[in-house]
């Protein structure tokens, strides 16, 4: 009955607004649980990998969590079918058409060989399948061999595998250079190989591998030198492009500098970026966004084809350390960026404002903006949060968003009377909190505004909870977050309606 009416309150809470997610929370459960890495689900379970240390060595799990109540169905010790192996290690567990799909290597010194193998795994019985192999190679010792890259493809149900080698000398091998050589292989829904290849990043014997990046199709990215050079290999043809990124110009090198980290994305359109996002070259650091070079392949054959850059169009209304518009347009004290793509074909980024003074963080308000690889950024969305004024409770004022296509859900840990729309919520001081308890507060992000806050539960935790993402499923339009106080946690899964 206890659970039924949590679930009813629940319910009843977030029912209050129009554009509600459907939220639930689990029952409590110790501290000391592990969730492991989640890796898929189907129509009843959430699967994860869960590693324990065990008798002086590591033991490998395969739990499963119930749909209906996040609670904990099976606990499977993996056991995979092994020969002649010295070490043994889980390379990726994916969740293919009906099993789950485990990917592990072993190193046999006896036969001087590294095996890359794929077994098929029942999640519900433990039942492994026999092993497939998809690649040996000799070696003296294991870490001189390759390691691998694995991106299963839902839609196709087709995996690519990447491999990549150390190059010769012990030093850049340690440094973690890598040979110019790669092999790529790409395996049907039968787990037979449909397409293997080889190719070279660069014609230099050490490469600084900044980014790899696999594309649905089965296609291979690299980021490297620094950042200023790509590479790519289309899986059709077996061929490889090389190119070097072209430089901003003078004058935009006055003012833009490249202070953020690069990442390649996928369009749903299949189109390919490689975005670098830019700060101010004054500012220094990594915390401002003042434009965007973006990188574009060809779709037929993975090429380069070209860059373009985009500086911001908007002032961070937010910055007191720009009131006199001094520097371009710019958003000031970003922490990160949440990324996913709407149904125009535009990358949304979703950032939290958090600025540091001495040793105190304010957390502030909450960022989201759209950028065309074409014609650039969109407009800026700014949704004021609670100030944090501790560093000790910085993780209480971080944005965990929740993506819906054109769409989002933000999820923070509030007062319960911030909720609705006063724009000017109360401030989080450490003392309240910890005596008034918090609560998950959910904000609808419809496109072109934010809506009111809405509770996630029915009344606070003293202490309370912390949250950090566990799965995010962005098909489903769904996440489960982790709930976490000292001795309790708890799981909660937001669905976009």
């Amino acid at each position: 009955m206890r659970n039924l009416i949590t679930i009813l309150s629940i319910a009843l809470v977030t029912n209050l607004y129009p554009q509600s997610p459907d939220v639930f929370i689990s029952e409590r459960m110790s501290g000391e649980t592990n969730f492991g890495r989640s890796v898929g689900h189907n129509d009843e379970f959430y699967f994860a990998l869960r590693i324990e240390n065990e008798d002086g060595g590591r033991r490998a799990y395969i739990d499963s969590r119930s749909k209906a109540d996040l609670s904990l169905a099976h606990s499977i010790p993996v056991n995979v079918p092994l020969e002649n192996a010295e070490s043994f290690s889980i390379e990726e567990l994916v969740f293919g058409d009906k099993d789950l799909l485990i990917f592990y290597s072993f190193f046999s010194k006896k036969d001087d060989q590294r095996t890359l193998a794929v077994s098929s795994l029942d999640g519900a019985t433990g039942a492994v399948g026999g092993a497939h192999k998809v690649h040996s190679e000799p070696g003296k010792h294991e870490s001189r061999t390759g390691k691998y890259l694995i991106e299963h493809h839902v839609g196709s149900g087709k995996t690519t595998v990447l491999i990549t080698h150390p190059p010769e000398g012990r030093i850049a091998a340690d440094y973690g250079y890598l040979s110019p050589e790669f092999e790529v292989i790409q395996l049907g829904t039968d787990l037979q190989v449909d397409h293997q290849g080889r190719g070279e990043m660069s014609d230099k014997p050490f490469n600084a591998v900044n980014s790899l990046f696999v594309s649905k199709s089965g296609d291979v990215y690299f980021l490297l030198e620094l950042k200023h050079k790509v590479a790519s290999y289309d899986h059709s043809s077996g061929t490889t492009s090389r190119a070097e990124i072209p430089e901003l110009t003078k004058e935009e090198l006055k003012i833009y500098g490249d202070h953020s980290y690069p990442y390649f994305s996928e369009a749903p359109n299949g189109n390919v970026y490689l975005f670098k996002p830019s700060g101010l070259t004054k500012l220094g650091g990594s915390t401002n966004i003042a434009g965007m070079q973006v990188i574009s392949f060809d779709p037929s054959n993975c090429a380069f084809t070209g860059a373009k850059f985009f500086p911001m169009q908007t002032r961070d209304i937010f910055t007191k350390g720009d009131t006199k518009n001094k520097f371009p347009p710019a958003l000031f004290h970003i922490s990160g960026a949440a990324t996913w793509w709407n149904t125009k074909n535009e990358l949304m980024l979703g950032m939290t404002h958090q600025r540091l003074e001495g040793y105190t963080t304010y957390v502030e308000h909450t960022v989201i903006t759209s950028f065309d690889p074409e014609i650039g950024w969109g407009p800026v969305y700014f949704h004021e949060l609670p100030q944090t004024l501790s560093m000790t409770q910085t993780e209480i004022g971080s944005t965990i968003f929740v993506p819906d296509g054109d769409q989002a859900y933000l999820m923070t840990m509030d007062y319960i009377g911030n909720a609705g729309s006063d724009p000017k919520p109360r401030r989080l001081m450490p003392k309240e909190m910890d005596a008034e308890g918090l609560v998950p507060m959910v904000v609808h992000f419809d496109g072109s505004g934010f809506g009111p806050r809405e509770p996630a539960m029915e009344s606070p935790t003293r202490p309370p909870y912390r949250a950090k993402p566990w799965m995010m499923d962005k098909v489903e339009h769904e996440s489960i977050l982790i709930l976490h106080i000292k001795d309790e946690k708890r799981l909660m899964r937001i669905t976009a309606p």
